[in-house]
């Protein structure tokens, strides 16, 4: 498509569409007359939303021109114009009459007009006649208003001609060599117009008159004015002496524009100064930027490229690839700066790799820390007493409704607390993989000991991995019995310190006070033990523990700080939704412009509700942040739910190596149905898989048990038990596998199934045959042909071929074709001769070997 028809397209000029080509990434040369068809479309459609009110108005100029012509056919065809002329053919035109011509004339002229309807003329004809006269007085307004402003002009030219001296006819003759000499002294006509054309009669009549008539020819006027010698002079001087002090002025005005502009290029690389040491850029930036970064000219950046072939400007983007091979004629050192999380680990959620970072980067930072336990242990009261707050009487029925995230202070070091409805929020995060808290405190009534919830919140602390404190709560009861409680703790596993073993009990009364400062201390003893660091000069990492929508602020989002600091107006994207932080409210309440590392507060400026246990991720564009929210939302589509998926998905994870043990939560009718199933899954045993059952207990299947499930990514098994209406429809949400089984061998039979899908296969070569090579047909860098002998064996089609020399394999490459008597064959057998095709040229002699390979996948079993 040539140049000028792509910028018709667009409506306008090829001048303009070249500097807009300049601009613009396609690949294409602005001094092109032609591109091709693909890359036209492109440029028209980037280009016409730009230029869309310059199109309209061109059409608009078409369409009136169209109309135009159609008048003017039609005054063709119903009229003609007749000029009537002197005897003499002088040139001035008495008049201009407009005769009407009879309908047989018409048809003899314009013989197509007969088979239109007379009707139809005659209504166009007055249309087009309205038209025509609207227009001829529109264009009779702008005559008259350019005569009255052309009079003002010589008013103005003369008075200024009377302060200058008259110019002799010599210096006349020698400054204005294209004007006829004058002849006497008579007057010398001086005219603004003259009409050209005529012959030398007129001419001659023109110059004895002295002073013209108003002359009118064809309907055109031409005015001409007489003036005597000396003012003739005086005017055509002043005139000429305007004109060139115009064109100079002009002139200075564009060369001071350019020399400004030369300036200030010049200005700003004179004060850029070279930066020492090692400068951080990121994988692409522009020439602008590398030019304020490294402190070198945008003119030598562009001048360096072009030697190496690169055309760019000052916005082109440059990798950072090609900035490092530069970096040797620019003589300085470069360092790619940490990207942004990939998208990846943040979809994955192992803050534990999201967190790493260079140790010198690293500083000590807060301890979170969550509170889980049975419900009416007093989780909320520990956190009321810290808080000095009084949440559990606003609260329905003292229970808690929502999270809360809460940060104090003590002996000058910050913990933040998460005070959780039970321990249901805290496995959503662990099933979108969120290990947000360091610490976990397992609150125990002294009064009531070890609950179903509490074995159930210690299984979750386990799997995660958090080291755990139990806060034996309620002392101050009557009827507290601490070393029974202690021996319950010590039936699920946790053995507290004073018996030897590594957990740290706490006894406390929230009520009253006892041993809270005791349980503070025991905290950041654990804290300084972790040794827990993070860098706050990196991008924020930050996860929801609590959200919801507020009728005056929109999305509002009660965070923690992973990493990073978190400031007012960062761009961040939390799963498909992205925002920008408008305010930011810390724990008391106040409000703050930024939240460092383990730092709690609530946020807003979030586009969507954040789902509690998403990570929030601060980018440093929202056109970044956009394309990471489509990459979420493509992901999602693919994989339609994205839990921790089906038996296939397990399987298929299984085989790759990312589990080796199948995860179970059990559920049974009674204790002595869990015991005799966990009895028989123990004594499977083999090297690789195993059952790992990571919680059991009596009764039907829960919620909390399917999302317990889809953290650890394994199914849930049922004995004997139902599964509510509401269970079953978060299973297929989570896309977490339930079975249930009535006979307890049928249960065993397909778990050992599922572990022997489990085991992965191995894979043995086998050798298929051997073959000696007998000459060498073709070699190129695409493919090669052979001739060999099959020796032993038989040659196979896409089989791995050894070639051997002197007992030592050369190369390994597979069999593309074999060929027999030209025909293509998928196997060759002993003692016969065939032609192979490798996919490039190896180094093959006469005499040397090709032996033959496949491979096999033999399954494993159990047994």
């Amino acid at each position: 498509m040539r140049l000028k028809d792509i910028a018709y397209e667009i409506g306008i000029t090829r001048q303009e569409l070249r500097k807009e080509l300049l601009t613009l990434n396609f690949g294409i040369d602005s001094t092109a007359k032609e591109v091709p068809d693909g890359i036209a479309q492109g440029i028209i459609r980037v280009l016409a939303n730009k230029y869309k009110d310059r199109k309209k108005a061109q059409v608009k100029r078409e369409e009136t021109r169209r109309k135009a012509q159609e008048l003017e056919d039609l005054e063709k065809e119903a009229s003609v114009e007749v000029v009537e002329k002197n005897d003499d053919q002088e040139s001035v035109v008495k008049g201009t009459e407009r005769i009407e011509i009879s309908s047989a004339e018409r048809e003899r002229r314009h013989a197509p007009v007969i088979f239109r309807s007379m009707q139809n003329i005659q209504v166009r004809k007055q249309s087009f006649a309205a038209e025509k006269k609207k227009q001829e007085e529109e264009k009779q307004k702008q005559r008259d208003e350019r005569k009255r402003k052309e009079e003002e002009e010589d008013r103005e030219r003369n008075s200024k001609a009377k302060d200058l001296r008259p110019v002799s006819s010599d210096e006349e003759n020698k400054k204005w060599t294209g004007r006829r000499k004058q002849r006497g002294a008579g007057a010398f006509p001086v005219m603004r117009k003259i009409e050209v054309g005529g012959n030398n009669e007129r001419r001659k009549k023109k110059k004895k008159g002295g002073p013209q008539e108003h002359v009118q020819r064809s309907g055109k006027r031409f005015h001409t004015r007489a003036f005597d010698d000396g003012e003739a002079n005086a005017a055509s001087f002043a005139e000429a002496k305007l004109q060139r002090e115009l064109e100079d002025e002009m002139f200075k005005a564009s060369q001071a524009k350019k020399q400004a502009k030369n300036l200030k290029q010049k200005t700003h690389e004179e004060t850029l100064v070279k930066k020492d040491g090692v400068i951080e850029i990121s994988a692409a930036i522009s020439i602008k930027e590398f030019s304020d970064k490294a402190g070198i000219g945008v003119s030598k950046l562009v001048s360096l490229l072009m030697k190496n072939g690169i055309l760019a400007t000052i916005n082109t983007e440059i990798d950072y690839d090609t900035w490092v091979l530069l970096s040797d004629d620019l003589d300085i050192q470069l360092k790619k700066t940490e990207a942004s999380h990939s998208f990846e680990d943040i979809l994955e959620g192992d803050l534990t790799k999201l967190m790493q970072d260079d140790d010198e980067n690293l500083v000590t930072r807060a301890p979170v820390v969550v509170v889980m336990g049975h419900v009416d242990h007093g989780k909320t009261s520990i956190l009321d007493f810290y808080r000095n707050a009084t949440v559990v009487d606003g609260e329905a029925g003292g229970i808690t409704q929502h999270i809360g995230a809460y940060q104090i202070r003590k002996k000058g070091r910050d913990i933040s607390f998460i005070d959780t409805p039970g321990h249901e929020a805290f496995t959503s995060m662990r099933a979108r993989g969120a290990k947000i808290t360091d610490i976990a405190i397992l609150v125990v009534a002294a009064d009531d000991g070890v609950k179903a919830q509490t074995k159930e919140a210690y299984n979750h602390a386990k799997e995660a991995g958090v080291p755990i404190i139990v806060a034996l709560n309620k002392v101050d009861k009557e009827n507290a019995d601490l070393d029974r409680v202690k021996g319950e703790l010590m039936g699920l596993g946790m053995v507290p310190e004073e018996y030897g073993g590594d957990i740290m009990v706490v006894p406390v009364s929230a009520k009253e006070g006892t041993g809270m400062d005791d349980l503070l201390d025991s905290i950041l003893l654990q804290a300084d033990v972790l040794e827990l660091k993070a860098n706050p000069d990196r991008l924020a990492i930050a996860t929801v523990v609590e959200s919801r929508l507020d009728k005056s602020q929109g999305p509002v989002a009660t965070v923690i700080v992973n990493t990073g600091t978190l400031r007012v107006k960062d761009v961040i994207l939390a799963g498909s939704g992205i925002g920008t932080v408008r305010t930011i409210t810390d724990s008391s309440k106040k409000r703050v412009t930024e939240l460092t590392p383990s730092g709690v507060g609530t946020i807003t400026g979030f586009a969507e509700v954040p789902p509690v246990g998403h990570i929030v991720q601060v980018l440093k564009t929202e056109k970044e942040a956009r394309a990471r929210a489509q990459q979420f939302v493509d992901l999602k589509s693919q994989e339609d739910g994205g839990g921790s998926g089906g038996m296939s998905e397990i399987l298929s994870r299984i085989k790759s190596g990312k589990m080796q043990n199948l995860k179970v939560v059990l559920k049974a009718d009674s204790q002595g149905s869990i015991e005799a199933i966990k009895e028989m899954l123990a004594k499977i045993q083999h090297d690789e898989v195993g059952v790992k059952i990571i919680h059991s207990a009596v009764g039907a299947v829960t919620e909390s048990d399917i999302m317990m499930a889809s953290a650890a990514e394994g199914i849930v098994v049922g004995f004997h038990v139902m599964i509510p209406q509401q269970t079953r429809l978060l299973s297929e949400k989570e896309s977490v596998e339930i079975r249930l089984y009535d006979v307890i061998y049928h249960l065993l039979e397909e778990l050992r199934h599922i572990l022997s899908g489990m085991l992965v296969a191995d894979e043995i070569d086998v050798e298929q045959g051997r073959a000696v090579v007998r000459a060498i047909f073709m070699s190129s860098k695409k493919k090669q042909i052979i001739g060999v002998r099959v020796e032993s064996g038989k040659i196979v089609k896409k089989g791995m071929a050894h070639i051997e020399r002197n007992g030592d394999i050369l190369a390994k490459v597979q069999i593309s074709n074999i060929k027999s008597f030209e025909k293509d064959v998928n196997e060759v057998k002993a003692v016969n001769e065939c032609g192979i095709e490798f996919p490039r040229k190896m180094d093959v002699l006469e005499g040397d070997i090709i032996v033959c390979m496949t491979t096999e996948i033999i399954e494993k079993t159990l047994d």
